[in-house]
Order: C-alpha cells, then structure tokens, then sequence
C-alpha cells in the first residue's frame, strides 16, 4: 500500500505489504475502501481488509479456474466477476470470511481482463487470441454468452470509456481499437491505430480525453487523444 496523497511526487511513500502466495495482476478496491480483492493469479481470489492501511489482513481465498487475471464488483457489491483464463466466475462475496462460486461460464481463449457495464448487467471479457465476448450477468446464477467477436491480434487489455458508449482494446501487435457500444450486444469497430508497437495494456485518463497504452516500444506509454473517438491522433 503506497501513501500518494503528495500528488506531485515521484517517490511515493509505501505504508505497508502483504505477500501473497500468488502473482497478483489486479486490484478492486471496495466502494467502502475497506477491502481490496486482488486477483492473485494460480491461489485465485484473494479479499483483504484494508480498513487499518498499515496493517492489512487476509480475510478469505478462494481456488478459481486456472489463474485468475482480473476482477470486476458488481454495483450491488455482492457479487465478484473474475476473468480465470479457462473463463469467467460469478462469485457471492456478500460474506466476506466466505466466498463461494454461483457459476461459471467457459470462453474458447484465454480471459484476462474484465469490465463490468454502467448498468451492472454487462461484462466484457478480453479473450486473447479468441477476441472479445459479451456476456450478461444480469442473473449472477445463470451467465449467458451475448456476442463473440474477433480481431486480427490478441486482446490482453479492454476499458470502457466514462459514459460506458465505447470499448477500448489492447490488440497486441494489431495497436488500438476503439469499437461503438450504442448497441452494447452489437459492437461496432469505429476506429483503429497502429503502427504504435506491441499495445499489452489500454487505460482511459479521468477525464475521459485520453486512453493510456503499454507498448513494448521503450519509454512513457503511448498517450491517445480520443476526444473524436472516430479519429484517435
């Protein structure tokens, strides 16, 4: 846990640690910031108390499909979506010292990133080499396939613009994508940028002007201006 409340500085100051068994790819913090949920890779779920910063504590772990790579929070926060490589995992979290699977769904590639929709019924799974799904969990305990859709690269990374209007891809050697939601079930590819590199990893600034992206091209990340979602300069 690092203390960056000195927006300015370049050396934030670390507050405390918790080593866990796994390799943890990403972190969901609680609407509350009281828990974090890390997904810890092979060990699967892990839900630790953050209530006390410097002395985070284990509360529960749980075992799910292959390597769990990414999670998403249901709006209700009851529920816990997890991307586990093999698929996708609706988890109860409504008991924190107990979380237990509600059901699975099985994807062709391998899930590694997952965002959920504005409206909590949607999640997106980026998929690999087997491009990207569109999945309702609208019933946690019934998870349905909506849409499959392929791209010529493999998606490591996805994030949805703030309005939730448009998907954004990290298509691996294949750059950036950015497809149009207005139909959420039937997506449609708007724009493409390449000849950026190696593109692992996309992530949209706050303001929503700006999509940040990881490239195997040495230096700062690729910073895109995507104000005209038509046109990415």
């Amino acid at each position: 846990i690092l203390d960056t409340s000195d927006k300015l500085s370049t050396n934030p100051t670390r507050v405390s640690n918790l080593d866990t068994d796994g390799w943890t790819r990403s972190v969901y913090l609680s609407n509350d910031d009281r828990t974090a949920f890390l997904a810890d890779g092979t060990p699967g779920l892990k839900i630790v108390n953050v209530s006390d910063v410097s002395n985070p504590e284990l509360v529960s772990q749980l075992k799910i499909g292959e390597s769990v790579y990414d999670i998403a929070l249901s709006n209700g926060g009851d529920v816990l979506y997890a991307a586990h490589l093999s698929g996708v995992s609706a988890v109860n979290i409504s008991d924190l010292s107990n979380p237990f699977i509600i059901s699975t769904i099985i994807t062709p590639g391998d899930a590694q990133a997952i965002r959920l929709s504005r409206d909590g019924a949607l999640v997106y799974i980026a998929d690999g080499y087997e491009g990207f799904h569109i999945i309702d969990v609208s019933q946690p305990s019934s998870l349905k396939l909506l849409k499959s859709m392929n791209t010529p690269g493999e998606i490591y990374s996805l994030s949805l613009s703030a309005n939730g209007a448009l998907l954004y891809l990290a298509d691996g050697s294949y750059g950036f994508k950015v497809f149009d939601l207005k139909y959420p079930t039937e997506p449609t590819l708007i724009a493409s940028l390449g000849d950026i590199g190696f593109v692992s990893s996309v992530e949209v600034s706050q303001d929503g002007f700006f999509v940040y992206l990881a490239t195997d091209r040495v230096g700062p990340p690729v910073v895109v201006n995507v104000t005209d979602s038509q046109n990415p300069t």
